[in-house]
């Protein structure tokens, strides 16, 4: 059927209208099962990894903010100080 109608499609069938032959093996479901299984580690550990460095990063970005806001602030101070004692 090269011109089957694209309702099929959104059913979840094939363009020729009958189902996959791996969906209708006997022994395929167990396989494909395990497979749903073993394939989202690679992209856990990826957004966990990722996740980790963002967490990583804006604590950095906050040490250096703390720090750079100590420097004003003694920076600052000094000024103050320099200018009480004139």
């Amino acid at each position: 059927m090269p011109n089957a109608p694209a309702g099929n499609l959104a059913v979840g069938l094939p363009a020729g209208g009958s189902p996959a032959p791996a969906a209708t093996a006997q022994g395929a479901a167990p396989q494909v099962a395990a497979n749903e299984l073993e394939r989202p580690w690679g992209l856990l550990l990826f957004v966990t990894f990722a996740l980790f460095f963002s967490i990583g990063g804006n604590l950095y970005l906050a040490y250096t903010a703390l720090e750079y806001h100590n420097r004003y602030r003694s920076a600052l101070e000094r000024l103050r100080a320099a200018a009480r004692g004139n």
